[in-house]
């Protein structure tokens, strides 16, 4: 099953990247569209009070959405096209992060580990320090002071 979700990935992937490039030029195409209708519009019907003016604002917002799906319709597909690269940068760039959480030395020469890896009670990991009232957690306060 693995192989054919492959397969089909290599076949879908070039036809996303063409119809992202088509999509692209017809949202250049509508939005050239769009300012001449509406610059037509302003031409040929100057408006005059502020009824006209709204009327013309709604013209213009609704000559703008068409132009404004294919931009969203594009950025997606050009997401769908970077996956691929993108996960196969996901194992480097995890190793990069571990890398600088691993621990190192503190001016105090206390060993820093990995963001949440606070005090759970003296030095444990356990899930049950989560649970401990607070009178617990006053003894083990000075693991917090660093």
């Amino acid at each position: 099953m693995r192989r054919d979700a492959v397969g089909v990935l290599r076949r879908i992937l070039p036809l996303a990247a063409a119809v992202r490039c088509g999509v692209r030029t017809l949202r250049l195409v509508s939005l050239g569209a769009a300012l001449a209708i509406a610059l037509v519009v302003l031409v040929d019907w100057t408006p005059g009070d502020r009824e006209d003016w709204a009327g013309f604002t709604l013209l213009c917002v609704l000559l703008a959405v068409p132009p404004a799906v294919l931009f969203a319709f594009s950025f997606v597909l050009g997401e769908v096209v970077e996956l691929p690269d993108k996960l196969r940068r996901y194992p480097d760039a995890t190793r990069e992060h571990m890398r600088s959480y691993a621990p190192s030395r503190t001016r105090r020469g206390k060993a820093s580990g990995p963001p949440g890896a606070v005090c759970r009670g003296a030095r444990g990991g356990s899930p049950r320090s989560y649970a401990r009232p607070a009178s617990c957690w006053r003894r083990t306060r000075h693991c917090l002071r660093s």
